[in-house]
């Protein structure tokens, strides 16, 4: 599991406001506003909810958008767009009864209607990247095989303006974890159709009804979000929030001493520096993030036909790859401390996580003997 060393500052969306370096007016704001800038390695890739893969344009995302329930500190699905929810054993439903009142940034009240043609949205492999998230859904299965050519998905049903019904084909006991991901967010069905009629797409132009709104993205530069006035949660403190693009780490701590941004990551070669010079400026936080090897076990040999890689073939080279690997070298040097040798997949504090599996162990003289067993002695053959 990683964990993530960064130079960062408390603060709250709505309320009372928290820094160690006192804000200053950023790009397109006042002198005097509050505005927190925050470096990214990078343009994020898209931000349409249906189509975010990657955690830059999470990140970006999470300040926009919102879904029926988010997470709270302990992972759990809360209220957000749904006051409430039951569940109905009998007909494998839920029931979600929306907040009264909550704007989309272009003004228009968010109803039920709206949480419908978000998840068919979600559902149509036209656009979407994460259809899985939906496909319990009664119905959905049927709409993904068809390409998207079906519109209606007969589990997903407007009751009122402000009751929205989910029929399930079979009990699903982690689906309000799966709708707390962005890609359930909901946005407006005609902010979608303004970015096609005027040439763009709703990831370059996206509307939502979270804290922030978008006001400027300068392609590999900067995006510019403002304070959404209307928010249902409150009036957030901040008055804007500035991602700024700048690919490398050593300069985007730099910059951060400079006073320059008001958060930064630390480079692995910095930070044994950074906590001798600036220890109360430094914050360590568990981070819900695994790093693995892939290992590809099928390849493309014609249009949706495939066949097994070498790897594929070999349980006990991939076994012996395993065994190979000294992950507590790894974390104590190449990742300077910052990470903990993997037990499984699911790191610590994530939903699923066993703390008594135990992972394959440093073993190199296992590693020989199971490439021996392969018919690779000594890694020959």
């Amino acid at each position: 599991m990683s964990r993530l060393a960064a130079v960062v500052f408390s603060i709250l969306l709505s309320g009372s406001l928290f820094l160690s370096l006192a804000l200053t007016g950023g790009v397109d704001f006042s002198p005097g506003q509050k505005v927190f800038r925050i470096p990214m390695d990078s343009n994020p890739p898209t931000l349409d909810p249906v189509q975010i893969t990657d955690t830059l344009s999470d990140a970006v995302g999470r300040k926009l958008f919102n879904g029926l329930v988010r997470y709270d500190a302990d992972l759990q699905p809360v209220s957000d767009l749904a006051e409430r929810w039951a569940w109905d054993e009998s007909t494998r439903s839920y029931t979600f009864y929306l907040r009264r009142g909550v704007r989309f940034h272009n003004g228009r009240e968010m109803k039920a209607a709206d949480v419908k043609y978000s998840w068919e949205r979600l559902l149509d492999p036209a656009v979407s990247r994460y259809m899985q998230t939906l496909e319990l859904v009664d119905g959905a299965r049927e709409k993904i095989e068809s390409e998207g050519r079906l519109f209606e998905t007969g589990g997903l049903q407007v009751v009122d303006d402000y009751t929205f019904r989910v029929c399930l084909t079979e009990t699903c006991p982690t689906f309000l974890m799966q709708i707390g991901m962005i890609n359930a967010a909901v946005i407006p069905r005609e902010a979608v159709e303004a970015a096609e009629a005027a040439s763009s797409t709703f990831g370059r132009r996206p509307v939502g009804t979270g804290p922030f709104r978008l006001v400027r993205w300068d392609e590999n530069s900067r995006v510019v979000l403002r304070r959404h006035e209307a928010y249902f949660g409150g009036r957030p403190a901040l008055d804007g929030v500035v991602f700024k693009v700048v690919p490398s780490p050593p300069m985007r701590l730099e910059r951060f001493l400079k006073g320059q941004f008001d958060v930064s990551d630390i480079p692995f070669n910095e930070l044994k520096r950074m906590t001798a010079e600036h220890p109360d400026l430094i914050c360590r936080r568990e981070y819900l993030r695994t790093s693995y090897v892939g290992m590809t076990m099928h390849r493309s040999v014609a249009e949706n036909r495939y066949e097994p890689t070498f790897l594929s073939r070999h349980l006990k080279v991939r076994q012996a790859i395993n065994a190979a690997i000294d992950r507590k070298h790894l974390c104590e040097t190449i990742l300077a401390g910052r990470s903990t040798p993997a037990q499984s997949i699911l790191p610590p504090g994530m939903p699923g996580h066993d703390p008594h599996r135990t992972a394959w162990t440093h073993d190199p003289a296992r590693a020989k003997a199971l490439l021996a067993e392969a018919g690779f002695p000594e890694g020959r053959g």
